[in-house]
């Protein structure tokens, strides 16, 4: 495994311990659907389902390789070690964008 594999999965393994796992969807303090590890249905354009932990670990990968996606836009990225750039990954992911 990577040093970027690693620190990805640490992350990822911290926002899901943070997020809590929720098989039904509910309303955020924001009024946003969410269920699983936070995933943001609202902010998709989805329409909320039950989600299955297995279903909920793959949106987490899928939220993650977005995330990723956006934070490479940030103009420092390049002299980001793996770390810094993981944190950078999670800020999409906890403001649901």
């Amino acid at each position: 495994m990577s040093r970027k594999e690693e620190v990805d999965r640490k992350l990822r393994d911290w926002l899901m311990d943070e997020e809590g796992y929720r098989r039904m969807p509910y309303r955020d303090k924001y009024g946003n659907w969410t269920g699983g590890y936070g995933y943001n249905f609202s902010a998709r354009g989805e329409e909320p389902i039950e989600l299955p932990e297995v279903e909920a670990r793959r949106l987490m990968m899928v939220a993650w390789d977005d995330a990723e996606q956006i934070a490479q836009r940030f103009r420092g990225w390049d002299f980001c070690n793996e770390v810094r750039r993981g944190v950078l990954v999670c800020g999409p992911i906890v403001t649901g964008k």
